[in-house]
């Protein structure tokens, strides 16, 4: 992973925090579908990310640059 490459949250970490198939009530196939952010930068050490968000049911708000480990992460589409 690196600076530039659009990511999403892995379905683990989704259903972490309630948005699966077995919560109907929050689970939106095409949110999830849409649900996306762009690194935008290295934590500290090679496992951490920052990562802006976009139409993440997670994190919705497109001001928010969280961090995540990999583990967090899935690559959709590698940057330049």
């Amino acid at each position: 992973m690196k600076v530039g490459d659009l990511v999403r949250l892995t379905p683990k970490v989704m259903a972490d925090y309630g948005v699966s198939p077995e919560n109907p009530s929050s689970y939106n196939p095409e949110k999830i579908k849409r649900a996306h952010g762009i690194i935008t930068g290295k934590g500290a050490n090679q496992n951490l990310h920052y990562v802006k968000w976009f139409n993440c049911p997670v994190y919705g708000s497109p001001t928010s640059h969280l961090s995540h480990s990999t583990r967090e992460l899935e690559v959709l589409s590698e940057g330049w």
